[in-house]
């Protein structure tokens, strides 16, 4: 029964998803004094990065560890982030409050969530994978997002569908309370390599324009 063997796709599978599910709670944990989330997402981008080049150990230690190692910048890169999202609220609030609101603060709000999504999309996992200051990892963020365009537009979009997925009915809730930020990183984690070892080859070939 090599179906359900330890290598068969059924182990596999819930080896898989026990290990997404204790990421995920770790995640939410370390995630409950909000100012910590930045540095939970740079420690998920961390196990899920070994993941996706098959080096996983024992994934809560991992976990842990990389949160230990990167809070000093993921904690500022979390709180930068917030302040962010919060700047962009408040535009479109601005616009929907107004009666007769001006356009360009509908299309200021639409440039300021684009320039920020295109920096932190690619700075956590930067922080996760390199040694660098923060601020030229966030200047190198927005460069890597533009360079590579099509591959941050498609994992944007696929991200979108999982989110959009997870939110569809309570069951579905439910589940991605369980393992929705998991499955979110475990993916753009996977298309961040892509992009990163396209980076090191081309700084290897001394192409790169990236620090």
């Amino acid at each position: 029964m090599k179906f359900f063997s330890v290598d068969g796709p059924i182990y596999k599978f819930m080896s898989s998803f026990m290990q997404v599910f204790l990421l995920n709670l770790c995640f939410l944990v370390t995630s409950i004094p909000i100012v910590t989330i930045g540095a939970s997402i740079v420690s998920m981008y961390d196990v899920m990065m070994r993941m996706v080049n098959n080096e996983e150990g024992y994934v809560v230690k991992q976990y842990f560890k990389a949160f230990k190692n990167n809070w000093k910048q993921g904690i500022p890169l979390g709180i930068l982030n917030l302040i962010a999202v919060y700047a962009v609220y408040l535009d479109f609030a601005l616009f929907h409050a107004l009666e007769d609101p001006p356009i360009w603060v509908l299309i200021a709000g639409m440039l300021s969530a684009f320039y920020f999504l295109m920096i932190f999309l690619y700075a956590y996992p930067q922080v996760a994978r390199y040694q660098n200051k923060l601020w030229i990892i966030m200047r190198n963020s927005f460069r890597i997002a533009i360079k590579y365009f099509g591959w941050t537009v498609l994992m944007v979009v696929i991200a979108a569908l999982e989110i959009a997925l997870f939110s569809w009915n309570v069951t579905l809730m439910f589940l991605g309370l369980l393992i929705g930020p998991g499955c979110v990183i475990y993916t753009l984690s996977a298309f961040m390599m892509i992009v990163f070892r396209k980076l090191e080859k081309e700084r290897e070939e001394g192409e790169g324009n990236v620090e």
